[in-house]
């Protein structure tokens, strides 16, 4: 099924290229040093990149490639080269929805109240559980209560507008 763009993925995209920017690259440079590590193939990721389609793993493995500094409650994570990047993803949520006194399916039901439609790859707790849920559900996170250093990659003035157009079903 072809990926629908959305203003989610919109901003999802633009966080990446706030990622390559801060440290003047571009795609091509970073998705070249992936496929140099077999994380996959050119074209999916780019792909994957652009439409803001990519997984918070991804992410975070693309600012540990560009040596990106991580926002402090995230640079334990980090240190160490023992964790897959699904996992780093997985305990950051689990960090986020513990700060809010969320588990997985109480962050979905706090996404249907406030009309937030979520991917449907991450509609399951699955996902989260796995560490393959996509950077629009950390985006979608931050609407609900700020995920501190989030801001560094996007303003969170343009989370709200997009998490208040989604509940007007503008989107």
């Amino acid at each position: 099924m072809p990926h629908k763009h959305t203003d989610w993925s919109e901003l999802a995209y633009r966080a990446s290229e706030v990622l390559f920017a801060r440290k003047g690259k571009n795609v091509k440079d970073v998705v070249d040093l992936l496929v140099e590590e077999k994380v996959a193939s050119a074209r999916g990721l780019e792909a994957k990149l652009k439409r803001g389609t990519y997984r918070f793993a991804l992410f975070l493995e693309l600012m540990s490639v560009l040596g990106v500094d991580a926002p402090p409650e995230w640079q334990p994570l980090f240190v160490t080269n023992d964790l897959s990047y699904a996992t780093r993803a997985r305990l950051v949520l689990i960090r986020e929805l513990n700060k809010r006194n969320l588990d997985r399916s109480g962050f979905l039901a706090r996404l249907r109240d406030a009309h937030i439609r979520v991917p449907r790859n991450d509609s399951s707790e699955e996902a989260m559980e796995d560490g393959t849920f996509t950077m629009v559900l950390m985006l979608q996170l931050a609407a609900l209560a700020p995920v501190e250093g989030m801001e560094r990659f996007v303003d969170m003035s343009d989370v709200l507008r997009v998490a208040s157009q989604s509940a007007k079903g503008e989107m």
